[in-house]
């Protein structure tokens, strides 16, 4: 999911890559049960982090992180 909008906007395919890696990483170290909640958690500390994001800019992301968080989970 393009949740920045910049593959949309001619960026690499391949642009949230760190990102990715990062969140997959997290989710691995998990010790306990992962939920989708618990990866929606995981995807929102780690963009946050990753652009520089407000709270209110992360309340925003929230629904689209919330999507990619289900299909990562398979929920």
């Amino acid at each position: 999911m393009d949740i920045e909008g910049l593959i949309a906007q001619g960026a690499p395919s391949d642009e949230y890559q760190s990102e990715a890696e990062a969140i997959k990483v997290a989710i691995y170290s998990v010790e306990g049960e992962v939920s989708a909640d618990v990866v929606v958690a995981i995807m929102s500390l780690i963009w946050k982090d990753s652009f520089g994001l407000s709270d209110d800019d992360m309340v925003k992301r929230l629904p689209i992180i919330r999507r990619a968080a289900e299909n990562i989970f398979g929920a």
